[in-house]
């Protein structure tokens, strides 16, 4: 009788199957993509503005994607590859009314292909969110997806979301993919800083407000990401895209994002992890010690350094330290 009862007790929190997360992570995908997004089959998402841009490029549906070959491939690692598809002649938009401009930037693919290499260990209440947001299983196209359309409503600028889809196919795999637009005119800070001459004594009071303007916009970038509660785990300056707009005038945008973790008080170890990244991936000479410090207090909004932000800022050197013993310098 009680081993009766405490099956019935276990039943609710039994730990699902593969095909039961995936029609879960199916439904949820569907739920969040259909406020923006209209599907191109059961597998690919994409954005109504760009279907003559992805019609054009020969990516209307997930096979096409995941199969393509014609664009020009960046990287290949075991689990994932980059391409770039230059630019198309193709008008963005549903009309021309709408969008009456052609497109003058070329699209960014991330193709993922992980092994799944047991049976989820979690129950129906485990994979559902109570915020809505995604259920674990979530694949790293799709979160790259999630989190650039999440980060903007939190005054952190990302990338404009083409397309992204996921699949578990047979043998065992999730296969993804993300597609976005090409940062036209952006440039990946750490190029951009490598560009610029490192801090000099003596430099003109114009390029040294331009230098802090900088520094001041991504300390702001950090802050912002940080109090909304999200750590990229990735914060390196390759990943910070960059355009000045004007001289002294910033513009920033965030990417690689398949990685966010979301924390409602995110710990002093995952903000000290964040930007001991950022600071490490600065190129040498750039950045002067007063300017790290002028760094922390903008991020911290306190106005001036205080002890807590001192141990704050020892623990972020530690870090660094750390980085360039157990890697090298930055490449």
């Amino acid at each position: 009788m009680g081993s009766v009862s405490r099956t019935r007790l276990a039943a609710p929190h039994k730990a699902l199957r593969q095909g039961e997360l995936d029609g879960l992570l199916a439904e949820w995908i569907g739920r969040w993509a259909a406020r923006q997004f209209v599907p191109a089959d059961p597998w690919m998402w994409f954005s109504p503005k760009y279907s003559h841009v992805l019609k054009e490029q020969e990516l209307e549906s997930f096979e096409r994607v995941i199969g393509s070959e014609h664009g020009v491939r960046l990287r290949s690692l075991q689990e994932r590859e980059n391409w770039f598809f230059p630019a198309s002649a193709a008008t963005i938009g549903t009309s021309e009314r709408d969008f009456p401009k052609a497109s003058t930037a070329g699209l960014y693919l991330k193709k993922h292909r992980i092994r799944l290499r047991q049976e989820p260990r979690l129950s129906a209440a485990q994979a559902a969110r109570s915020d809505g947001g995604p259920p674990p299983g979530t694949s790293p196209g799709v979160l790259e997806a999630y989190y650039a359309v999440r980060l903007p409503e939190f005054g952190i600028p990302t990338m404009p979301v083409v397309a992204f889809g996921q699949r578990t196919s047979p043998g065992g795999y999730q296969e993804s993919f993300f597609l976005s637009e090409e940062l036209v005119g952006f440039t990946p800070l750490d190029l951009f800083l490598a560009q610029e001459s490192p801090a000099r004594a003596g430099e003109g009071r114009a390029t040294l407000q331009r230098r802090r303007s900088l520094v001041k916009a991504v300390a702001d970038l950090a802050r912002r990401l940080h109090a909304a509660g999200f750590s990229h785990r990735d914060f390196y300056t390759c990943h910070i895209f960059v355009r000045e707009s004007s001289f002294g005038k910033f513009e920033l945008r965030l990417i690689d994002l398949q990685r966010i973790q979301e924390i409602p008080y995110p710990g002093e170890r995952w903000l000290a992890k964040d930007l001991s990244q950022l600071w490490y991936s600065t190129p040498e000479g750039w950045l002067s010690c007063h300017e790290r410090l002028r760094f922390l207090i903008r991020y911290r909004g306190n106005g001036q350094l205080l002890p807590a932000d001192a141990r704050f800022a020892r623990r972020i050197a530690f870090r660094v330290w750390w980085m360039n013993l157990k890697s090298g310098a930055y490449p």
